[in-house]
């Protein structure tokens, strides 16, 4: 009997804890992008699509991944839209992050996901991944 079928590392969950260094328009564009990106691509619950602690059981990997077409900053996001269109159980677990104030992510990716995010939408209503 199991519970969820993805879980999921994520900072804006109670219990994680954040050493937080970046500048302040990085944690600006982090956090208002992350409102975005849930709402664009359905997934309003799930607070840290991007964390990249993941697991996922093997049944939902088989049928997931194989539908992806994502293979940059958007792929977290294709991955969630596919698995909660699926109807896979997602569980968000809280995670000790540090955010090092020299990191290597241009600002240009935060648009490039957020383009992505439009895309995987678009998928989403064309039916792209039936």
């Amino acid at each position: 009997n199991k519970e969820y079928d993805i879980v999921i590392g994520s900072i804006e969950v109670l219990g994680a804890q954040i050493n937080e260094q970046a500048q302040w328009y990085r944690r600006a564009l982090g956090k208002y992008s992350k409102y975005i990106i849930r709402i664009v691509a359905g997934l309003w619950d799930i607070h840290d699509t991007q964390r990249g602690f993941k697991i996922v059981i093997a049944e939902a990997s088989n049928k997931i991944f194989p539908k992806m077409t994502i293979d940059r900053w958007g792929f977290d996001i294709e991955m969630l839209a596919l698995a909660r269109k699926f109807g896979y159980k997602i569980k968000e677990v809280p995670v000790t992050w540090k955010n090092e104030p020299n990191s290597r992510v241009k600002l240009n990716s935060y648009f490039q996901v957020l383009m992505e995010t439009v895309r995987i939408r678009w998928n989403l209503m064309i039916g792209k991944y039936n």
